[in-house]
């Protein structure tokens, strides 16, 4: 099911991608986009937040449960990517900047698509990185710390802007993917395994 990108999506879209480029956010949004270097810095701050409380396996617990939130969010994304087979900005238009084998490069303006389907809606990366904040700021919300996990997603679906691997509305649509997912995985898990996640007693 092929659509048109409408003009708002273009020119916000342009902002990002061209408009407010700099040389500093070149290097950040590659970085910030990588799920590798992300769950990485994830992984470190559990192993040093389990050190500092000896609290290995709740912090476990919850570290599997964000990963399932992730994972389910990926899944759910697929058949609609499948479904949409829209083509990613880099892909579809000229003037573009992207990331090529380490190399920032730009689509020249005589540009023309070569390819006719794509997996540009919905963003995963946005739909994950949306499931996976909100799962560890929902176990931890009494962290305040925690809730500034919510600025991860947004900082992630900018990067896919910067990137121009997706339109704003791919990104948005991710995060609605990433939200229903996150819901619905919540309402499933027990309320003893909330409670030992977060170090509560059943009388808590």
């Amino acid at each position: 099911m092929l659509f048109s990108t409408p003009e708002w999506d273009k020119s916000l879209f342009f902002l990002v991608n061209d408009a407010w480029r700099n040389q500093t956010l070149d290097i950040i949004m590659p970085l910030v986009s990588n799920s590798i270097v992300m769950w990485g810095l994830a992984a470190i701050c559990f192993a040093i937040a389990a050190r500092r409380s000896g609290c290995w396996k709740p912090l476990l617990t919850g570290l599997v449960l964000i990963a399932l939130v992730a994972g389910l969010s990926d899944l759910a994304c697929y058949p609609i990517k499948k479904e949409f087979k829209r083509l990613r900005p880099l892909n579809a238009m000229a003037s573009v900047h992207f990331v090529e084998d380490g190399e920032w490069r730009q689509r020249p303006a005589d540009f023309t698509p070569v390819k006719t389907k794509g997996q540009s809606y919905v963003s995963a990366h946005a739909a994950n990185s949306m499931a996976a904040a909100g799962m560890a700021a929902l176990l931890w919300n009494r962290m305040p710390l925690m809730r500034l996990l919510w600025l991860l997603p947004f900082a992630i679906g900018y990067s896919r802007l910067y990137l121009g691997k997706h339109y704003p509305s791919d990104v948005m649509g991710g995060w609605l993917v990433g939200t229903a997912v996150l819901m619905v995985v919540w309402l499933c898990i027990p309320g003893r395994v909330k409670r030992f996640v977060r170090g509560e007693s059943a009388t808590d």
